[in-house]
This record gives structure tokens, C-alpha cells and sequence, in this order.
């Protein structure tokens, strides 16, 4: 299980960049952070001096490496991953582990909403309730959406959405399904609709149901390239918003939410708690499901680290915690 240190201890090639853990070593000249704290890790290694750097837009540096995926330093389920001390958030002792393990996923959703001209008392529309679309539907419940409604087919992923908030899913049977997405967003339709599916119904419904002079924020990665209404763009005069990732204020600002009850109890996001010597069998279940694994320790004194394992576009959406030995 990685432990965050300022070099490469016996560091293995470990995927996975949505994980939290426990300071084992800090560099020379580093005060605010000290050995034992527990952090969450933004993963987006920064060139430093390209205009995006220096903005705070770190996926959109050209030269930047992601923990997981191109970055040296390790990754989420290494025994170690060294990170520089800008991509290091502190978590409040209020907050466990697993729970920051759920920050970098959050941090998604937040950054949607935060893009999408939302104001409080907005209805809103989120088509996919995976684990990017359940993070979307707590940054709105937290920044004061009036309506929430849901499209989503997978009766396991719509029961997880509706524990988390007071939402509408929306009834895929119906005949009258567009007669009914503008009743519930108050007559017109939803103010802003999230595109957190990424296929090409997702995305057609989206510019049937915003309502005219709306917003649509596409959330998902595309496995192929959509067709986009651009008469519907044009004619009901709407607002196309494309996102990705984070920076490090939504970072900050998701993790300050979580600590202050804004975002609302994220831990019910897991669903079931697995060893770490499950660990193999659950991840060849990704070819057929999506799985969250957290690990976390049988003792707090032992506590290591945590991980968020995720695969997209699979069928339902279930959380495990693994226990550490």
C-alpha cells in the first residue's frame, strides 16, 4: 500500500490516481506538512511555467505527467509514491481515509457544477449515474440545486443516487418521458443538464430536455466521436460547456465541504468492504462491473492508505473498502 514520501522507496509501477494515505517522509525545507499526516493526492504533475500552470488549469499543461498513467513517481497502489509538495492536500483528522479517497472523484463534480453557471435554486438534469454522475449530484445538493432529476437505466446506479439526495429519476419507460422532463423543470425544462454518460442518447436527450437558453456541461470521456445537434445549439439558443478534471482550489474547496457537512456524508458511496487478498478476483470483475476499492486498515494505528479503483463505462457502480493486514 503507497505511503506518500519525498523520494522512491522501492517504488513499484502501481496504477490508480484516486487515493489518499500517510506521510512517510517529508524533503528538506518542508514545514507545513510533516511525517504521519494524511493527505489526498491531486494527481497531475505540473510542467510549472506554461500559462495553464500557472492558472491553476493543470490538465490542460501539454507537458504534465498523471499519477497512474505517465508519472515515474509511482502510483495509487505502489508501496510508495514520492509527489511534490504542491500536489498534497492535507485532510482535516475529521475526515477518514476512505473518504479521501473519494476526493479526487468529487473533485470532479464539483469543478462540473462550478463551470456550469449553476446558481442555487437551478433544476438540473444528470444523464449517467455512475461514480462521476453521483459526484455531480452531491456538488449540487451541496450548492443548492432545487430540483435534481436523474436519467439513468441501471436500477442499482439509480437506488445509489437516490440515497444520496432528495432526486427524481426519471421513469426511461414512460411514453410521455419529454412531456415529463419539462414539468419537473418547472414547465421549460432543467436550467442545465450534465452529461455524465457519453453515448450518443445521452447526449441527443440532453438538447431535448435543457430547457431553451440552457446549458448543457459535458462530463464524460467519449469512447467515440458524438453528433451534436447544432441546429438545436442554435435555435434554443443554449450554452455547449466541455470539462475535465480539476484544479487545486476545487481540491481544497471539496475537501473544506466534505469537513463542513456540505457535501454530504460521501462515504455512503461505498457499498462493501473486501480483503486485500480479494483484491485480484474483484479487479477481473472490472471487465464486467465497476469497482471502487478502498484499501483501508483492520486498525487505525496501522493506518497506510486508501484507493479508489474505477473502471468506466461498465454496468453498475459499486464501492469496496479492502482492509489492510
Amino acid at each position: 500500500m503507497p505511503r506518500i514520501a519525498p523520494k522512491a522507496l522501492q517504488i513499484s509501477a502501481g496504477a490508480r490516481h484516486e487515493f489518499a494515505g500517510v506521510v512517510a517522509e517529508v524533503g528538506q525545507g518542508i514545514e507545513d506538512v510533516t511525517i504521519g499526516d494524511h493527505v489526498v493526492v491531486q494527481p497531475f504533475m505540473l510542467e510549472g511555467n506554461c500559462p495553464w500552470c500557472r492558472t491553476d488549469h493543470p490538465s490542460l499543461c501539454d507537458a504534465a505527467a498523471v499519477v497512474g498513467f505517465t508519472y515515474p513517481g509511482g502510483g495509487g497502489i505502489a508501496d510508495f509514491i514520492s509527489v511534490p509538495r504542491y500536489n498534497v492536500h492535507k485532510l482535516p483528522t475529521t475526515i477518514p481515509l476512505e473518504v479521501g479517497a473519494l476526493v479526487e472523484p468529487l473533485a470532479v463534480g464539483w469543478n462540473a457544477v462550478s463551470s456550469s453557471r449553476f446558481r442555487p435554486g437551478n433544476t438540473a438534469l444528470i444523464i449517467g449515474a455512475g461514480p462521476i454522475g453521483l459526484a455531480v449530484i452531491l456538488a449540487l445538493s451541496a450548492k443548492g440545486a432545487a430540483r435534481i432529476l436523474v436519467s439513468e437505466p441501471s436500477a442499482a446506479r439509480a437506488e445509489t443516487a437516490r440515497s444520496l439526495a432528495d432526486i427524481h429519476v426519471l421513469d426511461h419507460a414512460s411514453p410521455s418521458l419529454a412531456v415529463d422532463v419539462r414539468q419537473l423543470g418547472g414547465g421549460q425544462g432543467p436550467d442545465i443538464v450534465f452529461d455524465c454518460a457519453g453515448v450518443q442518447k445521452g447526449i441527443d436527450f440532453a438538447f431535448d430536455a435543457v430547457r431553451k437558453q440552457g446549458t448543457i456541461v459535458n462530463v464524460a470521456s467519449w469512447a467515440s466521436k458524438p453528433v451534436v445537434n447544432v441546429n438545436a445549439l442554435s435555435l434554443k439558443q443554449l450554452t455547449y460547456i466541455g470539462v475535465e478534471a480539476y484544479t487545486r482550489q476545487h481540491f481544497e474547496e471539496v475537501i473544506a465541504k466534505i469537513a463542513s457537512g456540505d457535501i454530504k456524508d460521501p462515504a455512503r458511496l461505498i457499498t462493501s468492504t473486501i480483503t486485500l487478498q480479494m483484491a485480484p478476483k474483484k479487479i477481473q470483475q472490472l471487465l464486467e462491473t465497476t469497482l471502487l476499492v478502498t484499501p483501508v486498515p483492520k486498525t487505525v494505528g496501522s493506518l497506510r492508505t486508501s484507493q479508489q479503483h474505477k473502471s468506466a463505462a461498465m454496468r453498475s457502480s459499486v464501492l469496496f473498502i479492502a482492509e489492510a493486514e
